[in-house]
Formats: C-alpha cells, sequence, structure tokens
C-alpha cells in the first residue's frame, strides 16, 4: 500500500512518470524491427552445385567427395551430409549452436576456393546459403515491355543493382531469363588448318578456368588469403586463350572458333499480360523493419519509372509486407481499445483524480 498511497499523494510525478514511460513505448514501438515471421536462426550451412547430364552417383562421386572431405576439417562443424540427385549436389554442414554462423560462410566460402580446381569445370560455381525463416523474398516485382530477352535482362540487372542499395535489402534475385553464357563454335576447317585438336582446346579451357589458391599471407598485423585469378570474366578473356604454341606462333581460342554470348535454354518462363516478363525477388536481412524497406523499395520504383521509357512496365507482385502491416495496425487497434475501455471503467469507478492515477 505505501507504493500506491506515495503514488496518489504525489500525483504529479506519477502523472510525469507515466507519460515519460508512454513517450519511451512510443520510442520503442517505433525501432522494433516488424516482420511477417520470427527471425530463426538454424546451425546449418547448405552448399548445392548444379552438373547438367550427371546421375547421382557421378555427383556423389566428383562433386560431393571433394567438397565433404575438405568440409569436414572446418573448425566447429559437427556434421556433414550430402544428397545427390540428377544434376544436383546438396551439402548441409551442422555447427555447434554457439558457433559464429557469419564465421561459417566465409569458412566455407574459402574451402570452396580451395577445392574450386578439384570440381569438373562444367559444374556450376557453388551456391552457399546460411538455413533461416528469412529466406523467402518479401517483395516480388516484374519488369516486362523490353524489346528483346537480352535487353530485358540488362534492364532487370541494373535494377536489380539499384535495388540492393536500399537500406536493409539482403539480395534481389533474377528469375524468369535463363542463364546467361558463352558460345564457342568450333570451325573444324581452321582446326585442320592450324594442327589443333578438341582435346587440346578441352585441356586448355579445363586448365585455365580455375581460381588457384596460393596460401596465406602474414602481414604481422593479421593473416590474409592469396588467390591467383584465371576466371573467365570477360568475352575477351576466351578469345585470347592461348591453345596451343609452335615456335614464335601462339593459336588462340580466336583464331579456330567464333565466340557469342547467348543464353542457356530455358527451363521456365514468366510472362504478365501475354508479355514476355523477368521477375526481381527481394529478400531482407535480418533485424530491419520489412515496412521500412517496402517503402523504401516502392520509392526507388518510382525514380526508375522515371529514369526509363514509359514502354517498361514494373508491376509488383508479392508483398508480403502488407500482412505484417495490418496485423501491427490490428494489434495497436486492440491495445488502444482495451486501454480506453479500462480507463473508463476506473474512471467511473473512482473517479477522475485517482482513476487517471491508477
Amino acid at each position: 500500500m505505501g507504493i500506491v498511497k506515495t503514488a496518489v499523494s504525489k500525483f504529479r510525478t506519477t502523472i510525469l512518470v507515466m507519460i515519460f514511460l508512454i513517450i519511451m513505448g512510443m520510442f520503442g514501438r517505433a525501432a522494433m524491427p516488424i516482420a511477417s515471421n520470427p527471425n530463426i536462426q538454424f546451425p546449418f550451412v547448405n552448399i548445392s552445385v548444379f552438373l547438367e547430364g550427371a546421375s547421382p552417383e557421378d555427383m556423389a562421386r566428383i562433386v560431393a567427395k571433394p567438397l565433404e572431405n575438405r568440409f569436414l576439417r572446418l573448425e566447429g562443424q559437427e556434421q556433414v551430409r550430402s544428397t545427390n540427385t540428377q544434376s544436383f549436389t546438396n551439402l548441409t554442414i551442422q555447427y555447434d549452436v554457439d558457433y559464429d554462423m557469419d564465421q561459417a560462410i566465409l569458412d566455407v566460402e574459402r574451402a570452396i576456393g580451395e577445392v574450386r580446381n578439384q570440381l569438373p569445370p562444367e559444374a556450376n560455381d557453388p551456391i552457399v546459403r546460411e538455413r533461416s525463416d528469412n529466406d523467402w523474398p518479401i517483395l516480388i516485382y516484374s519488369i516486362y515491355g523490353f524489346s528483346n530477352l537480352r535487353s530485358g535482362y540488362a534492364v532487370a540487372q541494373e535494377i536489380q543493382d539499384r535495388f540492393e542499395k536500399v537500406p536493409g535489402v539482403l539480395g534481389v534475385e533474377i528469375g524468369g531469363v535463363p542463364e546467361e553464357l558463352l558460345e564457342v563454335e568450333v570451325s573444324q576447317a581452321k582446326l585442320e588448318s592450324l594442327g589443333v585438336s578438341l582435346t587440346e582446346i578441352y585441356s586448355a579451357v579445363r586448365n585455365n578456368n580455375v581460381l588457384i589458391p596460393a596460401g596465406f599471407q602474414d602481414t604481422g598485423s593479421g593473416k590474409f588469403a592469396v588467390e591467383i585469378p584465371s576466371i573467365f570474366e570477360t568475352r575477351q578473356d576466351v578469345f585470347d586463350l592461348p591453345i596451343k604454341s609452335d615456335g614464335n606462333k601462339v593459336v588462340k581460342m580466336g583464331d579456330v572458333a567464333d565466340i557469342k554470348r547467348t543464353f542457356k535454354d530455358p527451363s521456365s518462363f514468366s510472362r504478365i499480360n501475354g508479355f514476355d516478363a523477368i521477375s526481381l525477388s527481394i529478400s531482407k536481412r535480418v533485424g530491419f523493419n520489412e515496412l521500412d524497406i517496402a517503402q523504401a523499395v516502392q520509392a526507388e520504383v518510382e525514380k526508375i519509372r522515371e529514369d526509363f521509357p514509359d514502354d517498361l512496365i514494373i508491376q509488383p507482385g508479392l508483398d508480403t509486407t502488407k500482412f505484417a502491416g495490418d496485423m501491427v495496425s490490428e494489434l495497436e487497434g486492440n491495445i488502444i481499445t482495451a486501454v480506453i475501455l479500462v480507463m473508463v471503467l476506473v474512471v467511473a469507478t473512482l473517479g477522475l483524480r485517482n482513476g487517471l492515477i491508477v
């Protein structure tokens, strides 16, 4: 009763404390991140590798095995397991629950770089993902109205870069467009005239398109990995690839083949209102407010519409933030209603002064 008696006798102080707590609560509510799903962290790292046409047995032997052997030496890992299907390998590394998952991701990416030259050159680069409930996109936008697939893909990449600069955006994935590649058409007549075999071309590509780890450099204040870059990044890199040397003459890939940029055969399509479309899936970073991200992305979309021709249409598809906003609005309405009802009952019972203090 001492606390109640003090609060009633010093009602001005009580009201000031109450106002202070209400203001702090409003600031806390504004700073609280809003998300459709809770942030649940799992001590797992997934690595997926795609190799078109390979059987499950081949995927286990030439893809999963080299990666498993290296992953078993990672610090903090408790278990490494793999699943192999037609053209696809998925590896899961389980860590101790107290291990830093950011460091785990860095360790896994470094380990992949060390054994990349042991994997088939035809295999896609391994994709590393941390398992969490934030893997699903919160926003999906579709673009259409472009003249051809290549120009649409270039526009989608530019929009992707702009979306990824929005605070709170973890990544943006482009869908509805096949993977871009360089197509090399070898001329049989040029091979015969220059004395080059297909085996020599295969060996040159296999031995050069790799990332070679060169150990570590200790500077005294820290240690960092040293790598020798030898990855094809542009069309010119493939064009200038040496195939065979004979005295002072060097035969390059461009001497025996035509090289052009193209796309893989599409495995999926995206269409809106009868037009070919490209989708952009936006995922958020952990701890950021979904509603703030959605508003910032929408503001960026308006800028993009001003920067591009009117023929290019950017249309929203999925928006999970609306559901989160509706839930928050409903919760706030219920809280306000409950407070008003309680205040009415208390004031009606105890009077205005005592009721406000209580």
